[in-house]
Protein backbone atom coordinates (compact mmCIF):
# COMPACT_ATOMS: atom_id res chain seq x y z
CA UNK A 1 0.00 0.00 0.00
CA UNK A 2 1.55 3.27 -1.04
CA UNK A 3 1.56 6.27 1.22
CA UNK A 4 0.32 8.50 -1.60
CA UNK A 5 -2.71 6.29 -2.25
CA UNK A 6 -3.51 6.16 1.44
CA UNK A 7 -3.28 9.92 1.82
CA UNK A 8 -5.56 10.46 -1.19
CA UNK A 9 -8.06 8.02 0.34
CA UNK A 10 -7.95 9.78 3.70
CA UNK A 11 -8.48 13.16 2.02
CA UNK A 12 -11.46 11.83 0.05
CA UNK A 13 -13.01 10.44 3.24
CA UNK A 14 -12.38 13.74 5.00
CA UNK A 15 -14.10 15.61 2.13
CA UNK A 16 -17.10 13.26 2.31
CA UNK A 17 -17.27 13.73 6.09
CA UNK A 18 -17.16 17.51 5.71
CA UNK A 19 -19.96 17.39 3.13
CA UNK A 20 -22.09 15.24 5.43
CA UNK A 21 -21.51 17.57 8.36
CA UNK A 22 -22.19 20.71 6.30
CA UNK A 23 -25.28 19.41 4.50
CA UNK A 24 -27.13 17.09 6.89
CA UNK A 25 -30.49 17.80 5.24
CA UNK A 26 -29.22 16.55 1.86
CA UNK A 27 -26.67 13.93 2.88
CA UNK A 28 -27.85 11.69 5.71
CA UNK A 29 -25.30 10.14 8.05
CA UNK A 30 -23.14 7.58 6.27
CA UNK A 31 -24.52 8.21 2.79
CA UNK A 32 -21.25 9.57 1.41
CA UNK A 33 -18.66 8.50 3.98
CA UNK A 34 -19.39 4.76 3.92
CA UNK A 35 -19.05 4.27 0.14
CA UNK A 36 -15.83 6.29 0.06
CA UNK A 37 -14.33 4.30 2.96
CA UNK A 38 -15.34 1.04 1.29
CA UNK A 39 -13.80 2.24 -1.99
CA UNK A 40 -10.55 3.02 -0.16
CA UNK A 41 -10.57 -0.47 1.38
CA UNK A 42 -11.29 -2.18 -1.94
CA UNK A 43 -8.72 -0.04 -3.79
CA UNK A 44 -5.90 -0.89 -1.37
CA UNK A 45 -6.87 -4.58 -0.97
CA UNK A 46 -4.56 -5.08 1.96
CA UNK A 47 -4.53 -5.30 5.73
CA UNK A 48 -3.28 -1.72 5.79
CA UNK A 49 -6.30 -0.61 3.77
CA UNK A 50 -8.63 -2.37 6.21
CA UNK A 51 -6.80 -0.72 9.10
CA UNK A 52 -7.12 2.73 7.52
CA UNK A 53 -10.82 2.14 6.80
CA UNK A 54 -11.46 0.95 10.35
CA UNK A 55 -9.64 3.92 11.86
CA UNK A 56 -11.58 6.33 9.65
CA UNK A 57 -14.87 4.70 10.69
CA UNK A 58 -13.83 4.95 14.33
CA UNK A 59 -13.07 8.65 13.86
CA UNK A 60 -16.52 9.06 12.29
CA UNK A 61 -18.00 7.30 15.31
CA UNK A 62 -16.10 9.63 17.66
CA UNK A 63 -17.41 12.65 15.76
CA UNK A 64 -21.01 11.34 15.87
CA UNK A 65 -21.29 8.68 18.61
CA UNK A 66 -23.98 6.01 18.65
CA UNK A 67 -24.78 3.22 21.11
CA UNK A 68 -21.84 1.14 19.82
CA UNK A 69 -19.46 1.40 16.83
CA UNK A 70 -21.05 -1.30 14.69
CA UNK A 71 -19.67 -0.22 11.30
CA UNK A 72 -15.95 -0.18 12.22
CA UNK A 73 -16.28 -3.51 13.98
CA UNK A 74 -18.02 -5.17 11.03
CA UNK A 75 -15.85 -3.73 8.24
CA UNK A 76 -13.11 -6.40 8.45
CA UNK A 77 -15.68 -9.19 8.73
CA UNK A 78 -17.68 -7.96 5.74
CA UNK A 79 -14.55 -7.40 3.66
CA UNK A 80 -13.32 -10.91 4.47
CA UNK A 81 -16.67 -12.49 3.58
CA UNK A 82 -17.06 -10.61 0.33
CA UNK A 83 -13.43 -10.91 -0.71
CA UNK A 84 -11.98 -9.05 -3.62
CA UNK A 85 -12.24 -9.75 -7.30
CA UNK A 86 -9.12 -10.96 -8.99
CA UNK A 87 -7.41 -12.43 -5.94
CA UNK A 88 -4.23 -14.24 -6.90
CA UNK A 89 -4.47 -16.92 -4.21
CA UNK A 90 -6.89 -19.57 -5.46
CA UNK A 91 -7.08 -21.19 -2.02
CA UNK A 92 -8.48 -18.00 -0.51
CA UNK A 93 -10.79 -17.44 -3.47
CA UNK A 94 -12.54 -20.77 -2.88
CA UNK A 95 -13.53 -19.76 0.66
CA UNK A 96 -15.00 -16.39 -0.33
CA UNK A 97 -18.23 -15.42 -1.98
CA UNK A 98 -17.83 -14.85 -5.70
CA UNK A 99 -19.59 -11.68 -6.74
CA UNK A 100 -19.18 -9.48 -9.78
CA UNK A 101 -16.69 -6.69 -9.06
CA UNK A 102 -19.18 -3.80 -9.49
CA UNK A 103 -21.43 -5.32 -6.79
CA UNK A 104 -18.72 -5.55 -4.12
CA UNK A 105 -18.70 -1.88 -3.16
CA UNK A 106 -22.49 -1.33 -2.97
CA UNK A 107 -22.90 -4.56 -1.00
CA UNK A 108 -20.15 -3.69 1.47
CA UNK A 109 -21.37 -0.10 1.90
CA UNK A 110 -24.99 -1.25 2.25
CA UNK A 111 -24.03 -3.75 4.94
CA UNK A 112 -22.14 -1.09 6.87
CA UNK A 113 -25.09 1.30 6.52
CA UNK A 114 -27.42 -1.38 7.89
CA UNK A 115 -25.09 -1.92 10.87
CA UNK A 116 -24.91 1.82 11.44
CA UNK A 117 -28.72 2.16 11.26
CA UNK A 118 -29.14 -0.64 13.79
CA UNK A 119 -26.62 1.00 16.11
CA UNK A 120 -28.59 4.27 16.06
CA UNK A 121 -31.52 2.57 17.78
CA UNK A 122 -31.66 2.67 21.58
CA UNK A 123 -31.30 -0.58 23.49
CA UNK A 124 -34.81 -0.47 24.98
CA UNK A 125 -36.34 -0.28 21.49
CA UNK A 126 -35.01 -3.76 20.70
CA UNK A 127 -37.47 -5.39 23.12
CA UNK A 128 -39.83 -5.46 20.17
CA UNK A 129 -37.53 -6.62 17.33
CA UNK A 130 -40.06 -6.11 14.53
CA UNK A 131 -40.76 -2.50 15.47
CA UNK A 132 -37.06 -1.81 15.99
CA UNK A 133 -36.13 -3.29 12.60
CA UNK A 134 -38.86 -1.27 10.93
CA UNK A 135 -37.63 1.90 12.62
CA UNK A 136 -34.03 1.17 11.59
CA UNK A 137 -35.19 0.60 8.01
CA UNK A 138 -37.05 3.90 7.98
CA UNK A 139 -34.00 5.72 9.34
CA UNK A 140 -31.67 4.07 6.83
CA UNK A 141 -33.86 4.55 3.76
CA UNK A 142 -32.88 8.19 2.98
CA UNK A 143 -29.20 7.32 3.34
CA UNK A 144 -29.66 4.26 1.15
CA UNK A 145 -31.15 6.40 -1.63
CA UNK A 146 -27.92 8.41 -1.71
CA UNK A 147 -25.54 5.53 -0.90
CA UNK A 148 -26.50 3.26 -3.80
CA UNK A 149 -25.79 5.70 -6.65
CA UNK A 150 -22.61 7.00 -4.98
CA UNK A 151 -21.30 3.49 -4.36
CA UNK A 152 -22.29 2.42 -7.88
CA UNK A 153 -20.34 5.28 -9.45
CA UNK A 154 -17.35 4.58 -7.20
CA UNK A 155 -17.51 0.88 -8.09
CA UNK A 156 -17.45 1.73 -11.78
CA UNK A 157 -14.51 4.11 -11.21
CA UNK A 158 -12.66 1.34 -9.35
CA UNK A 159 -13.31 -1.03 -12.24
CA UNK A 160 -12.17 1.62 -14.71
CA UNK A 161 -8.99 2.10 -12.69
CA UNK A 162 -8.39 -1.65 -12.83
CA UNK A 163 -8.92 -1.74 -16.60
CA UNK A 164 -6.64 1.23 -17.22
CA UNK A 165 -3.93 -0.19 -14.97
CA UNK A 166 -4.01 2.65 -12.45
CA UNK A 167 -4.24 0.37 -9.43
CA UNK A 168 -1.16 -1.58 -10.44
CA UNK A 169 0.79 1.65 -10.95
CA UNK A 170 -0.27 2.95 -7.51
CA UNK A 171 0.56 -0.38 -5.86
CA UNK A 172 3.94 -0.55 -7.59
CA UNK A 173 4.80 3.08 -6.75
Amino acid sequence: MSLRGTMIGVLLVWLAEVLEQALPQWLPRGAAVLPVICAVVLWNRSAGGLCVGGVLLLLDWIARPTAFPAAPLLLPLCAALIGTAGSEDSGLQRRRLRLPAPLLLPLLAGGLLAAQSVSLEAWHVWRDPLAAAQSALQQGQPALLVLLPVSGVLALLLQLGEELGLRRMVAAG
